[in-house]
């Protein structure tokens, strides 16, 4: 999916005095996965609270349940769960 480019820091980022126009799949899937719910206002239910499981026990059906918010937003992905949340863009 095209768009527009953020940096890390959620600047967007100016190339010859304009946006930066190019595949967005990766920053959608970071921001599903780290956002906690209720952040999007037009959809209350979407986002993934990763940093919820930072130090804890993880959610044993958080993988199933961020696949399908991915999917909702058009994004295929593997994800898998261990010491480090992977989640791979298909």
């Amino acid at each position: 999916m095209k768009g527009i480019l953020i940096d890390e820091n959620g600047e967007v980022i100016i190339e010859h005095g304009t946006m930066k126009v190019g595949d967005v799949d990766a920053q959608i899937a970071e921001h599903i996965v780290t956002a906690f719910r209720g952040e999007y206002k037009e959809v209350p239910l979407l986002g993934g609270a990763a940093r919820n499981m930072l130090n804890g026990a993880p959610d044993p059906f958080w993988a199933g349940d961020i696949k399908r918010q991915l999917e909702s937003q058009g994004i295929r992905a593997d994800i898998s769960v261990c010491d480090d949340i992977i989640v791979k863009l298909i």
